[in-house]
């Protein structure tokens, strides 16, 4: 489950190449191709207009028209962001949100980023632990910081299954052995980060109910 806000507010910044941090959300269109991925829009005002205009292939859920407004500013998002797995965002305030819950979050910076993203760094140290930047290297194209993305996203989807497969394989052995509990315990840990697991959520529902 992957969070994405592409576009930032129209300030002076967004006037220069060197500086524009906002992305066209088509351009995120590849990583529509990487299976298991589903994608929730944190974007609010600027840059809604471009959920109409995707592939068709590229779904991304919309929380609709009240999002952030009956809650207060940023409830919503806030709250949605704790079930993701992932943030994809251009340099906004919705990194900053992400970064004080802890969440994991790729920024994706112009060729001239903002002072607080430093130089030629990856990390931040304002988030170290759950923030990683990416970044330009020619003024304007975004296109090969996508595919970056996209490469590092494939392989953090990998990892994952290969993890659940590992925890799965787990379980199967704690039951042979009557050992319930560390079966439940692998379950609950795949489900952690996959809940609609339908052969973790049945094997998970058999031993509970006994």
């Amino acid at each position: 489950k992957v969070g994405l806000c592409w576009h930032a507010k129209p300030i002076y910044l967004e006037d220069h190449l060197y500086t524009k941090r906002s992305i066209p959300l088509a351009l995120f269109a590849p990583l529509a191709t990487i299976p298991g991925v589903t994608f929730y829009s944190l974007q609010k005002v600027n840059g809604l207009d471009e959920l109409r205009t995707v592939p068709s292939h590229f779904l991304v859920h919309d929380f609709g028209s009240d999002f952030d407004e009956s809650h207060g500013r940023f409830m919503d998002t806030a709250a949605i962001m704790k079930n993701l797995d992932l943030i994809i965002s251009v340099d906004t305030a919705v990194v900053h949100i992400a970064g004080a819950l802890s969440i994991p979050t790729w920024v994706l910076l112009p060729y001239t980023a903002e002072w607080r993203w430093l130089q030629n760094r990856t990390d931040t140290p304002w988030y170290p632990e759950t923030m990683r930047l990416f970044r330009q290297q020619e003024p304007g194209n975004w296109h090969s910081v996508i595919e970056q993305v996209e490469i590092e996203l494939r392989h953090l989807v990998t990892t994952k299954k290969r993890d659940h497969a590992s925890l799965f394989k787990k379980a199967a052995h704690h039951i042979k052995t009557y050992d319930y509990l560390s079966a439940i315990a692998c379950y609950k840990k795949i489900l952690a980060t996959h809940p609609t697991q339908i052969h973790t959520l049945k094997n998970l529902a058999h031993i509970l109910r006994y």
